[in-house]
């Protein structure tokens, strides 16, 4: 399928988004629901806080995205393991903290939504959703974008699309 990308005013960008439907079969409670795409407007924050606690963020969130890609990547590695969402919520909490501090709201938000998620995963959910483990990892490589749009000094995205996803989930 081919996703178009439309700009529009200069700080807004239309980003397809997959959106949960129902998968008709006979067993259809035992089946994940499928994605379907749709379009957001993807939006952009401006950096303005202290430089200086975003430069101090950057060695720290280098760490933290280290560490989320390893434990995501052993969850992947054993998907029944239920320790590996808590392990992944505290990275994530540290980071949504070192985030906010540095007043780099994008990061924080995208950070809880994603803690949240794994906060109220059930292994009923995980089995209804079996996407949420590709979910997680693409909310990971996501934030690992934003880090580097902060690094540039650019602007950052505020993630709608991989927001709206989680959202439909939880």
């Amino acid at each position: 399928r081919t996703h178009h990308s439309l700009t529009t005013p200069q700080d807004k960008q239309i980003i397809p988004t997959p959106v949960a439907t129902p998968v008709e079969t006979p067993a259809a409670a035992e089946v994940a629901p499928q994605l379907a795409p749709i379009s957001v407007v993807e939006e952009f924050e401006e950096l303005t806080g202290d430089r200086e606690l975003q430069d101090i963020f950057l060695e720290e969130a280098q760490d933290l995205l280290e560490q989320l890609d390893g434990k995501l990547r052993n969850w992947r590695n054993a998907p029944a393991d239920t320790s590996f969402p808590s392990q992944i919520k505290r990275v994530l909490h540290t980071l949504k903290g070192g985030a906010r501090l540095a007043g780099i709201q994008a990061i924080g938000t995208l950070s809880h939504t994603l803690e949240t998620l794994l906060d109220g995963l059930t292994p009923e959910l995980l089995n209804t959703h079996t996407a949420v483990l590709t979910l997680a990892q693409r909310a990971a490589d996501k934030l690992a974008e934003q880090v580097d749009q902060v690094r540039s000094g650019g602007s950052v995205a505020k993630a709608k699309a991989i927001l709206a996803e989680i959202e439909q989930i939880h």
